[in-house]
């Protein structure tokens, strides 16, 4: 739910509050901080500004970040914990209905290979460490679904990130 206080232009009537009721998330904006290395010294994306999850696997993947190499083997995403559910562990099995789910395509993506994603561990927001990405294929696609956070508790909204590295 979101307020929205409009006032008028005049100055001489009352502002007036309209509340306005999401029942669907198309692009959560700052969900994925950042994605680093596994040491976290280097980063490949969101440097300068955190990148979206989109509510549709198909935006997601078409609107894929790209990601260099570099030097970097192993990675892992750094996610907002207040804006999707990113942090889970087996500490932390009281959210274990809203793991976060990945998986590597090295064919087209599509959401009904994605339906059996393994689940991924995030602790404090960081994702548990991706295998070596230097001998991934520039047409393979990590994709990662995560459940919306509204306040203290999750969603059923499930959104998506995907990457490929080139």
């Amino acid at each position: 739910m979101v307020v929205v206080t409009v006032y008028p232009e005049d100055g001489v009537g009352a502002p007036t509050a309209w509340t306005i009721n999401v029942s669907e998330y198309v692009k959560v904006d700052g969900a994925i901080t950042t994605v680093k290395s596994s040491g976290g010294n280097i980063t490949l994306a969101g440097a300068e500004n955190p990148m979206p999850m989109y509510s549709d696997f198909d935006t997601a993947v078409s609107k894929a970040v790209q990601l260099t190499k570099s030097d970097v083997a192993n990675i892992a995403i750094h996610a907002n914990d207040d804006v999707v559910v990113a942090d889970i562990d087996a500490a932390n099995i009281q959210w274990a209905q809203y793991y976060a789910h990945a998986h590597r395509f090295t064919n087209e993506p599509n959401l009904t290979a994605f339906a059996s994603a393994n689940t991924i561990d995030f602790t404090d927001g960081v994702s548990a460490e991706i295998g070596s990405i230097q001998d991934w294929a520039s047409s393979d696609y990590y994709v990662l679904s995560m459940f919306v956070r509204d306040g203290n508790s999750g969603t059923d909204e499930i959104v998506y990130f995907a990457f490929q590295v080139q």
